[in-house]
């Protein structure tokens, strides 16, 4: 899907919230939540916990990003994904560790 595509999918979900056009987001985004996911495991969290389990915590974080995301702002959406994603990935390693 290339940045058309994406551009033209976020006008028609902003307007109708529709379920489709989000799941259809998520599937144009996922390249996010795994390029974080590799530069994650890159940092010692290889040592606990497997990519597979990294990348479904972040694709909650990409939810919450889609869902929160206001193009009006004059941000890219990669730019503010790749937070909520990093965030979504942390809150987990919290909530699973044990200390």
């Amino acid at each position: 899907m290339n940045a058309n595509d994406l551009s033209l999918l976020w006008d028609k979900y902003k307007k109708t919230k529709s379920i489709e056009l989000r799941n259809q987001l998520i599937e144009g985004y996922l390249w996010v939540v795994k390029r974080v996911a590799f530069k994650m495991m890159k940092k010692s969290f290889a040592l606990f916990v497997d990519r597979e389990s990294i990348e479904a915590a972040g694709n909650f974080g990409l939810m919450q990003a889609i869902e929160k995301y206001d193009p009006d702002r004059g941000v890219k959406f990669e730019t503010y994904a790749v937070r909520r994603i990093q965030g979504a990935v942390i809150d987990w390693l919290r909530e699973i560790d044990w200390v």
